[in-house]
């Protein structure tokens, strides 16, 4: 039984039923870059109930986070990996869309280095500092 914490107990409040996920069936594999409370109270419980998504690797900073969100989310998205190396997850053959959910200062240099890899990305606002920064 996965215990309620984070996500999983968010999810239980808002009486959404997570989906365990088939990766043969599933059509978007997703990245989450950055895994916080935005990334695991928002974008993993909505990810959660979609059969046709799945999270295939998650990426942090911080090691032991990497580590607990694999544990955590892994069992409903078979084959989880984790890594501190966000160029992994931009240039990831398995990942369709990266999911940028990091400090705002970080914001365009990843997107931009999702986009040369060409994959969909959703960042978290602000997508730059100044309107320039934006419009790169």
């Amino acid at each position: 039984a996965i215990s309620a914490s984070g996500w999983d107990k968010f999810s239980q409040q808002m009486g959404i039923t997570p989906l365990k996920k088939d990766p043969e069936k599933a059509k978007v594999r997703y990245g989450l870059v950055g895994l916080g409370m935005v990334t695991g109270a928002h974008h993993v419980p909505g990810l959660s109930i979609d059969e046709r998504t799945i999270i295939t690797v998650v990426c942090d900073t911080d090691a032991a986070l990497v580590r607990k969100r694999v544990e955590e989310w892994g069992p409903l998205n078979p084959g989880l990996r984790g890594t501190t190396d966000f160029l992994e997850v931009a240039k990831d053959p398995n990942v369709d869309v990266v999911i940028i959910s990091t400090p705002n200062f970080l914001h365009a240099e990843e997107v931009n280095e999702v986009l040369k890899h060409k994959k969909h990305v959703l960042c978290e606002k602000p997508l730059g500092h100044q309107g320039a920064e934006a419009m790169q």
